[in-house]
């Protein structure tokens, strides 16, 4: 029995009905679900579907409708795109007609074509006219080639059991959605106020219009390279929700903010919205000097808090940028103080940022004794530290040791092993003072 096979297409205007999904994560990755109608002959036929982003994984795609009957055995990604040059290299040995700007003029058969020349044989008299591309006007071709598209497309091949409407749901991984959240926090004297910014940035060549939005922070493992593989079914399965803002919760490994009021994203769009409202916590200002026998006197000026409901905080915040910003006492203008990134920290961790480095507090350390005893190394070392603030410090040194085998002789302070190589010691400094500590080590060399 003949088969009749029917070409139906889809056009982008009419695709969207119901409720679209988008799923955004931090790598530069997205899920995008959708629900269709598909309107279909009965029998076998191809459906082109072409309201796909540019940078979408076609191997994705689960494929699933109501009427189990309705079969989609296979789907071929159509991405070779109709331009100029790809159109000119279908019609090579064919004939072609070429205007050029002073409107003369050619018909005849395309032999070749380069980044500047096309050359068009004339098919009477056989001669050879070099076409320079930047004097042509315009070019006539009979018509479009076969299996040309001016978009990426799906071309579905299905089985429809009778004539009529099906719903179906549909859902892919695209490339080029990626999303990062910038903390503006404000110093005031042991506080912060911050307020987190999510940023997502759409480059993958479709826009996404009143979708429920979901960010999901955490480290995914995925292969980079695009692996051929059959299309899914899957089996509906949608949860509604209805708070104003986004909602946290953990999934699988990692964390989901879901924004249940819906949102439209562009494509070559950047969007920003606030994650949650502005919390204020409690910080402390700690001074941390990273001392060896080659530091340099930088002293880096940081501010060190706690995840915790207590603290004002106590949800998990995904990595980012924190900026920081103080006011200026003298004009109440606030005023950028510096930056540092923020890894995905979870509830009840510590955190610490860098603002940057101190002016007024100065470090130096030097090695006053060393010498060589037997098959050991005895080194004296000092530390001074200057704080030429007007209000007292609490300052961390981590000293690097560089060896495992050592002990500490001779000491004027208290320390703690921060781990086999380095010592911790922490010092209050008063306005205006300068503190010194020295100590010997002796280093036994095997």
């Amino acid at each position: 029995m003949l088969k009749r096979i029917f070409i139906i297409i889809l056009l982008s205007s009419v695709l969207l009905y119901a409720l679209d999904n988008l799923t955004i994560y931090n790598d530069n990755l997205a899920v995008f679900k959708t629900e269709l109608d598909l309107h279909l002959q009965k029998g076998i036929q191809n459906y082109l579907y072409n309201d796909i982003p540019e940078r979408i994984e076609p191997s994705s795609l689960i494929f699933s409708s109501k009427n189990k009957n309705l079969f989609l055995f296979s789907q071929n990604y159509e991405y070779d795109l109709a331009d100029t040059d790809a159109i000119l290299k279908k019609y090579i040995n064919s004939n072609i007609s070429i205007i050029m700007k002073d409107n003369t003029e050619f018909d005849g058969i395309l032999l070749f074509f380069n980044m500047n020349t096309i050359g068009l044989q004339d098919e009477e008299t056989k001669e050879l006219n070099l076409l320079n591309k930047q004097e042509i006007k315009s070019i006539k071709l009979l018509n479009l080639p076969s299996n040309f598209y001016t978009k990426p497309t799906l071309n579905w091949q299905l089985n429809a059991p009778l004539t009529g409407k099906y719903p179906v749901t549909i859902s892919y991984i695209t490339r080029g959605l990626s999303w990062y959240v910038t903390y503006n926090a404000v110093l005031i004297q042991n506080k912060v106020q911050i307020s987190p910014w999510v940023t997502i940035n759409n480059q993958s060549g479709k826009s996404y219009d009143q979708v429920v939005l979901k960010l999901v922070a955490g480290e995914l493992n995925k292969v980079d390279t695009y692996r051929a593989g059959n299309v899914l079914y899957s089996k509906d399965a949608m949860m509604e929700r209805s708070s104003p803002t986004f909602e946290e919760k953990s999934f699988a490994d990692y964390h989901l903010y879901t924004l249940d009021q819906k949102a439209s994203i562009n494509d070559k769009q950047i969007k920003q919205m606030l994650l949650f409202d502005t919390k204020e916590i409690t910080i402390e200002r700690i001074y941390r000097y990273d001392s060896s026998q080659y530091s340099n006197n930088k002293v880096k000026s940081t501010i060190n808090f706690k995840n915790t409901k207590k603290n004002g905080l106590g949800i998990p915040l995904p990595k980012g940028i924190v900026k920081l910003y103080q006011y200026d006492d003298a004009d109440n203008n606030i005023e950028f103080i510096g930056e540092d990134d923020l890894p995905h920290t979870s509830i009840d961790q510590n955190v610490l940022l860098t603002i940057g480095n101190a002016f007024d507090v100065i470090a130096n350390t030097k090695i006053i004794k060393d010498i060589k005893i037997g098959n050991d190394i005895e080194q004296q070392f000092e530390v001074k530290i200057q704080n030429k603030k007007i209000e007292p410090i609490k300052l961390i040194i981590s000293h690097y040791i560089g060896n495992n085998n050592y002990k500490i002789i001779e000491k004027n302070f208290e320390y703690t092993e921060k781990d086999a190589y380095t010592i911790t010691i922490e010092r209050n400094i008063k306005a205006g003072e300068t503190d010194v500590i020295r100590w010997t080590q002796r280093i036994k060399r095997r």
